[in-house]
């Protein structure tokens, strides 16, 4: 533990000092730090191996600075990038250490300007309003109440209410508080006394526990002499111990708000406070495709092994006793004791371009694109207010979907499992209270009241006076238990202020809607504070208010029916336990409440059978809810209502006064504090009475049925997790199209059984006939692929017959109609059966499984036989509903789920959905009103639900299908230069290791000729994204890695390769063999001029398959395939003409028309038979994506005949003949900003 001292230079030496380091380098160790990091990668240490053993003579067949200098610049673009990001944390660090504070001076008794790296543990620190915390403090004293804000901590912008070192006694007579602090600040503006502020503090002692990264944990304690200084001089000789929590703590970087100063003591420093431990790296997530070709790579690495061994084996054999019998080739010294392994490490570096060094940088490049075109889509911008809560709104922003993580950019093409939480996230998190139920059985629907804020509403005037006066005190019940704060700082108890004026903040919108609700049935907070809240009673026409069933005149003087309630203590809400509780004393009568308000199963179990009278009239029962109230609560839970139970019981003034000691001597632990308290919260919990009942309407967003039910139609399954009650869950997943209401309900969970009439869930989950189901959709990877292809002949007869009329309007229903048809005719067992699902190629009754949380899917989790029972039931249901689910269950499921082989991706927007984020291979957070921190803690963020429907079936695909042909068109081009070297010392060498190509051409091949076209294939698109957003079928094709699989890239791609280069050595050496001669001078062509003549028609080749095999053509894509040869052709003659290099004058011998001519045939004899066979593959089994581009293509044209439609497109639409592509069908007028720049403009 922490003995903190303020002022003293001893307790100062013992900690660190609060220089803040967010640098990852520095001059000394960057370049040695930043090599470690790169080379510790498998592949880049590979690569490493190869470059160095480059340098070994004996072995090497080509320059070293082949493989070299391609390393060195992927290397050093990575350190200078590396380097620029280190920079900006090294400005950002300086800005912060050497921001000046007031820091008191004890020796000169003097408030001097200290730097924040100077600071030290016990420093007493003078703080403003607006400025940054600097650390972590503890707050002495201020001239009002503390507030802060803490967006820079967790992005919330919404204030929060802290608490200073302070506390009160009670008079026993008059039962009067009177409050004590450590310093008074008499001046707003002047900072306080110097001396006076060190005569306070000179025997204050702070205990505080050690550093942790928990933001709401501190424990610890002021101790203050037994003869308090100053402001406390007559509070009494005894010692004085002041609980500390983690409401007394202002961490660091957050602002303070609403305080002209206040004074603090440094409590943590450096990287003790909080913020510094919760530095570190995020969690590192890679892509599903990454692993894939990663796995790829291992393959062809041993494959490269086993070609460096055999033919290494057969080279030595072959060249042993070649010198022998050609004496003219004797065997070099260095060759002569370790030829075994000089000729496989020969061929071992003639093939390590298989494995192609720039791919990575590539890959890196594209992803960095499409993350920025995720940032730009115009149709994931929607305007928000930039304003908080407590603030008036002054002006709005569109804002847009943030890529926090670009790594894992493919995923999102290949989800199969969605977790979702509710509220906020399905949900609006507009809270409105609906109805209320007062016991015994009163039921009022709020939402139907109108809003007076003066008189009684005319509503609850019908009702006679004990009735009234029933939903009086429910309402002076709800209206004092919750954390709300006024606003208005003028609405006080000593002020009248209007109470259409007061406006209501709180974390939680429910406290709001439930304050809101409670004005409407004549209860109005309008004063709050750490002690003390002030409600006011509405009167009725003639002036009057009830009391306890009897109309109360007002008195003179009085104001409207005012009421002051003292606070003795507060339970906060937790979402572990899931209620909130206060103790609570009315001033005027002095009888003492314990209000208590929370879920309706804990609230339930903290009740008494027997109810008590004093609050409300009601019957006796054995049950703790009134069977009619009981009713209502089903009813709310099936209208989709969020519902609270609320309880309270009559303390006696001896249990206040026993409670306050207990909970006073617990708060003054350091170690087991918590404990206690939950120990007196349990006790103070029990024997409650349940007086009624809250219904909280929460409406569903903009498009989220639609969006669920494309994730349906693709593929997707949706799960919901969340804390509201099964029945309310139930009637939600209804609403927003998670099941049908024809479709079977599955329920586990301890209600469940009651209410089926059986003893025990568990016996439930193994006795049901799981065979009804269907089969699981884990084979359907099985059939995916003839289910695209089947699709695809179903779909083109209807697409391609489309006209400008009738395209435009393309519905969605017949088209995933047809989907679900052609994955039967794929697995012939398609059925016209009405209502079902298919599920590889089955249609069965579908099902929805709803399952309880708490204890129930505890118990399933720890207990290997429910867990695969539970997987394997949950791997059948159309979709899952777990209710009740706390924060760490979430993630639990979430794991549960990816441990079991699917992709999975969590989307929330509270702190309480982090853990369940960082769990998923991919976590969406959305920016709501329960803050920033999802957002913040998320792979990618988002305003809205529906634009999930954006990120997966456009930017998703879109991004799975570039970088998986990015990558094997690296592979494929690289196997192309490889493969021949092998091919040439079969039969040009006598297997001795040399090279066909030179150390030029190999350097320029990945590292400039082919490099530009394969980092703006990112520029393609396989599709409009119209057809990905209308078809959201087409989701499936990457979700089974059709694009990416082994028999695509080891068939089409890596073997098309070894057959090209082959064929491409065929045709050169049989063009420049020996038969060759020149016809200007008789002279036979040398091997420069037949790799010259090979290299160019490689060049050539790949600007034929780039064209041919790209989906969508843009002007910086035909700039580069136009100006490339050029380049090529530039360059080229430049190294030739260098009269001190081997190749000299050799490029100028192919410039004729033979060269050109025979360059020109071989690229198309290399082209022709893949393009012949895809061809024929496409025409046989279409893909459903190529068919509906053609479909949207052919439509484009149809329109651009129309003038006015032409006129309005780009001037190279109507030069050039380019075929413009339609904007997202999910943008909205006025839902989007005006002008933003969208991905890819044109489409040839």
């Amino acid at each position: 533990m922490r003995h903190i001292r303020p002022l003293d230079e001893a307790v100062a030496n013992q900690y660190c000092t609060n220089l803040v380091v967010n640098s990852r380098y520095t001059i000394q160790n960057f370049l040695f730090k930043n090599l470690y990091e790169q080379f510790r990668r498998p592949l880049n240490f590979y690569f490493l191996l190869v470059a160095m053993l480059q340098f070994i003579a004996v072995i090497a067949p080509v320059n070293p600075l082949s493989t070299l200098l391609p390393l060195l610049f992927a290397f050093t673009l990575t350190a200078v990038k590396e380097g620029y990001d280190d920079v900006k944390r090294h400005w950002q660090d300086h800005t912060y250490n050497h921001t000046h504070r007031m820091v008191l001076d004890a020796k000169n008794s003097a408030w001097v300007s200290h730097i924040n790296a100077e600071i030290r543990v016990g420093d007493v620190l003078l703080l403003r309003e607006n400025e940054e915390v600097p650390c972590d403090v503890i707050v002495l004293g201020a001239t009002s109440a503390v507030y802060i804000r803490t967006d820079n901590l967790d992005g919330e912008i919404d204030l929060k209410s802290k608490e200073m070192v302070q506390w009160s006694t009670i008079d026993p007579g008059s039962h009067s508080r009177r409050t004590y602090s450590v310093c008074e600040i008499p001046s707003q503006t002047e900072p306080p006394p110097a001396l006076s502020i060190v005569a306070a503090v000179s025997d204050l002692c702070l205990v505080c526990p050690p550093p942790s990264s928990i933001i709401d944990f501190f424990e610890g304690r002021a101790d203050l002499p037994p003869k308090p200084q100053g402001t406390v001089s007559d509070a009494g000789t005894a010692a004085v111990q002041v609980p500390l929590t983690h409401h007394h703590l202002l961490p660091q970087s957050c602002v303070l708000k609403n305080v002209a100063q206040a004074v603090c003591v440094a409590v943590y420093t450096g990287d003790d406070t909080k913020c510094g431990m919760n530095k570190g790296e995020a969690p590192v997530k890679w892509a599903q495709i990454d692993k894939d070709v990663s796995r790829y790579s291992v393959y062809i690495f041993v494959c490269q092994i086993l070609n460096a061994v055999i033919f290494g084996f057969i080279g030595f054999q072959a060249n042993r006793s070649a010198h022998e019998t050609a004496w003219y080739l004797p065997l070099p010294a260095n060759e002569a004791s370790a030829s075994a392994l000089i000729y496989p490490l020969r061929f071992f570096l003639l093939t390590t371009v298989m494995i192609p060094v720039s791919f990575k940088f590539v890959v890196d490049v594209c992803k960095y694109y499409m993350a920025s075109a995720v940032e730009w889509d115009v149709a994931m911008m929607h305007a928000t207010a930039t304003t908080a809560a407590w603030q008036l709104p002054e002006s709005s922003a569109c804002i847009g979907c943030k890529a926090r993580n670009s790594n894992i950019l493919e995923d999102l093409g290949q989800i199969d499992y969605v977790l979702s939480d509710k509220t906020g996230t399905l949900t609006q998190n507009m809270m409105e209270l609906d109805s209320v139920t007062i016991c015994p059985g009163h039921h009022l629907s709020v939402s139907n009241i109108s809003g007076t804020w003066t008189t009684l509403p005319e509503e609850l005037k019908k009702h006679n006076p004990t009735t009234l006066a029933a939903v009086q005190q429910f309402a002076q019940m709800v209206a004092l238990c919750n954390t709300v704060e006024v606003v208005h700082p003028h609405a006080s108890a000593g002020e009248s202020a209007s109470v259409s004026e007061i406006a209501y903040h709180a974390a939680s919108p429910d406290e709001v809607a439930l304050c809101l609700g409670m004005r409407k049935l004549g209860v109005s907070l309008v004063y709050r504070d750490e002690y003390r809240v002030v409600l006011r009673m509405h009167r009725g026409q003639d002036g009057s208010h009830y009391d306890c069933g009897v109309q109360v005149a007002a008195k003179d003087g009085e104001e409207e029916g005012e009421r002051t309630w003292a606070v003795h203590h507060i339970f906060h809400f937790s979402s572990e336990k899931k209620t909130m509780g206060i103790v609570v004393e009315e001033s005027d009568s002095g009888r003492i409440w314990f209000v208590v308000k929370g879920a309706d199963d804990r609230v339930m179990a903290m009740a008494s059978p027997a109810p008590s009278s004093s609050i409300a009239s009601v019957h006796s029962t054995s049950s703790p809810l009134h069977p009619e109230c009981a009713a209502k609560l089903s009813l709310y839970a099936h209208r989709g209502l969020r519902t609270l139970l609320v309880a309270c019981r009559e303390l006696t003034r001896d249990e206040l006064t026993v409670f306050l000691r207990n909970v006073a001597e617990a708060g003054c632990l350091v170690e087991g504090r918590q404990a206690h308290l939950d120990s007196l919260r349990a006790q103070m919990e029990s024997g409650v009475t349940i007086i009624g009942i809250t219904a909280i309407e929460d409406k569903l967003q903009d498009n989220v049925q639609e969006t669920i039910g494309d994730m349906l139609v693709a593929g997707i399954k949706v799960w919901m997790l969340t804390g509201d009650k099964m029945e309310t869950a139930e009637q939600i997943g209804l609403s927003c199209g998670l099941y049908r209401a024809s479709d079977m309900i599955i329920r586990i969970g301890e209600r469940a059984s009651e209410v089926a009439n059986t003893s025990n869930w568990r016996q439930n989950l193994f006795a049901f006939p799981i065979e009804q189901l269907p089969q699981s959709s884990a084979a359907a990877a099985l059939v995916s692929e003839p289910a695209a292809q089947m699709c695809g002949n179903a779909l083109e007869a209807r697409v391609l017959c489309f006209d400008a009329s009738d395209s435009s309007q393309l519905s969605n229903e017949p088209l995933r109609l047809m989907a679900h048809t052609a994955g039967g005719i794929a697995d012939g067992t398609a059925s016209s059966t009405g209502g079902g699902i298919f599920v590889s190629g089955a249609a069965e009754r579908s099902a929805v499984l709803v399952m309880e949380g708490g204890t129930v899917l505890d118990t399933i989790l720890r207990d290997p036989r429910l867990r695969a029972r539970f997987c394997e039931l949950s791997s059948r249901c159309r979709s899952v509903i777990c209710a009740r689910t706390t924060p760490s269950q979430k993630a639990a499921l979430t794991k549960l789920v990816r441990e079991g082989g699917y992709l999975t991706l969590s989307v929330g927007d509270g702190g309480n959905d982090v853990a369940m984020l960082q769990e998923a291979h991919v976590g969406v957070g959305i920016s709501g009103k329960e803050g920033q921190q999802a957002a913040r803690a998320a792979d990618f963020s988002i305003t809205q639900f529906s634009d999930l429907r954006t990120l997966l079936f456009v930017h998703g695909q879109q991004a799975y299908i570039r970088t998986a042909y990015v990558i094997k068109y690296s592979f494929y081009k690289s196997m192309l230069i490889s493969f021949i070297q092998l091919a040439y010392n079969a039969i040009g060498t006598h297997m001795s290791g040399g090279t066909f190509w030179d150390s030029f051409s190999l350097t320029m091949w990945n590292g400039f000729y082919t490099l530009p076209q394969t980092i703006l294939y990112c520029l393609d698109r396989c599709a409009p994204r119209v057809v990905l957003e209308r078809n959201p079928y087409l989701y499936k094709m990457t979700r089974h890695a059709v694009d990416i699989c082994p028999s695509n890239f080891f068939g089409s791609f890596v073997f098309r390769g070894v057959l090209q280069s082959i064929g491409l050595l065929w045709l050169s050496t049989r063009l420049y063999g020996p038969d060759f001669a020149y016809a200007d001078c008789g002279g036979t062509a040398s091997n420069d001029v037949t790799f010259s003549v090979a290299y160019t028609a490689l060049m050539l080749s790949q600007l034929y398959t780039m064209w041919w095999e790209s989906h969508a053509v843009t002007p910086l894509n035909l700039l580069v395939l136009v100006g490339m040869p050029l380049f090529y052709v530039y360059s080229t003659m430049m190294y030739s003409d260098n009269p001190t290099l081997q190749y000299f004058g050799v490029f100028r011998k192919l410039l004729d028309t033979t060269g050109v001519l025979s360059a020109l045939g071989i690229s198309i004899a290399l082209v022709v038979p893949s393009i012949i066979y895809f061809t024929v593959l496409a025409f046989l089994q279409p893909n459903p994506r190529d068919v509906l581009r053609r479909a949207e293509d052919r439509r484009q044209r149809l329109l651009l005949k129309r003038r006015d439609y032409k006129r309005m497109q780009p001037c190279w639409v109507r030069w050039f003949g380019a075929t413009p592509e339609e904007s997202s069908i999910f943008c909205r007028r006025g839902d989007t900003a005006p002008h933003m720049y969208s991905e890819g403009d044109l489409m040839a």
